[in-house]
């Protein structure tokens, strides 16, 4: 028996295919999430791929698996910034695309002011039509975008209440469908039979984590791995989801330090309930780095020739940190975009 369900992780709902907001919570936040119920025995991690995204639409080879390099003793770098858009957020904007269409829907939105505006103009061209919302202070400008909203979380709530019977939002802030691309990402680390005992990742929505914690999760109940490594998110000070951790509390950053890290540089994290749960589930946690530590690990990166962004260079700051409190253990970063 293989089939998959969408539920609320609130009311623990189970909700239609297409109901990516749970109608009895309404929140804002992402709080849908997708559980698979697979018995058939598995026997290579390549069959992750086929039954543990949605609908059964995917394999391996969908997905490039970017460059895995060592970087000094015990700490390794998983490039996402080769994906042909540069960007981690091809591999979920990808799944989003593609559910939309077997979903039956013909057209799409998605709300980015980052690096996912390259990944929508990059896939949207050979795909169902994406409209691309982005705030109005964002620089990078392609076809088909709306400008709204001052900044990302306004644009965010705003394209929310845009969602129709025919329009469905891809966005991987809020598209459980969506948030599962990153999952590939853990699959990926798997297959290359390092023994990672730390993974870091740089945390806005925090989707990206979310998603790497449940691809290791379901990989050790189908018997791939026997522990999940520790997941740790990294965000500037202030950040929502460490702010969640340490109180319990929902609580909005209005303390936005005009980083060069800007998709670290958030109010908001709307995957924040699931971040919260991944770190502490793994044993993780959150970092959190300064505007000085952010530069002088952008600069050391360059300075081995490798394409990064001060974003992905937030995985490699908080890294240095652990590495005091870890001098032992096997880390890898996961370096989110080049752009």
């Amino acid at each position: 028996m293989i089939y998959h369900s969408l539920f609320c992780m609130t009311c623990k709902k189970k909700l239609k295919d297409t109901q990516i907001i749970c109608p009895k919570c309404k929140n804002v936040y992402s709080l849908v999430t997708l559980k698979y119920f697979v018995r058939k025995k598995l026997s290579t991690i390549e069959e992750m791929y086929r039954y543990f995204l949605p609908f059964q639409l995917f394999n391996h080879n969908d997905f490039k698996n970017c460059s895995l390099s060592k970087y000094g003793d015990g700490l390794w770098l998983k490039d996402e910034g080769l994906n042909q858009s540069k960007s981690i957020k091809e591999k979920d904007i990808l799944i989003g695309l593609k559910c939309a269409f077997y979903l039956g829907y013909k057209k799409t939105m998605c709300v980015s002011g980052g690096s996912g505006i390259q990944v929508v103009s990059s896939l949207s061209k050979n795909t169902i039509p994406v409209t691309l919302y982005s705030p109005t202070s964002t620089r990078i400008l392609v076809d088909n975008q709306i400008l709204m909203g001052n900044d990302y979380e306004e644009t965010f709530r705003m394209s929310l209440k845009m969602q129709s019977d025919d329009l469905f939002n891809i966005t991987p802030g809020i598209n459980p469908y969506s948030q599962e691309g990153c999952k590939t990402i853990s699959w990926q680390l798997i297959e290359s039979k390092i023994k990672f005992d730390i993974i870091i990742i740089p945390c806005g929505n925090g989707s990206s984590l979310w998603g790497i914690y449940n691809g290791f999760k379901e990989a050790k109940a189908k018997g791939f791995i026997s522990k999940i490594p520790k997941i740790f998110g990294v965000e500037l000070a202030h950040g929502p989801i460490h702010h969640m951790l340490r109180t319990g509390k929902i609580r909005v950053n209005k303390n936005i330090l005009n980083s060069k890290a800007i998709s670290v540089d958030v109010k908001e994290s709307f995957c924040l309930q699931k971040a919260s749960y991944a770190t502490k589930d793994s044993h993780g946690g959150i970092v959190k780095v300064s505007e000085s530590n952010v530069i002088d690990s952008y600069n050391q990166i360059r300075l081995a020739n490798k394409q990064i962004s001060f974003t992905a260079a937030t995985a490699f700051a908080a890294a240095l940190k652990l590495r005091k409190k870890n001098p032992k253990s096997i880390m890898c970063c996961i370096m989110t975009s080049h752009h």
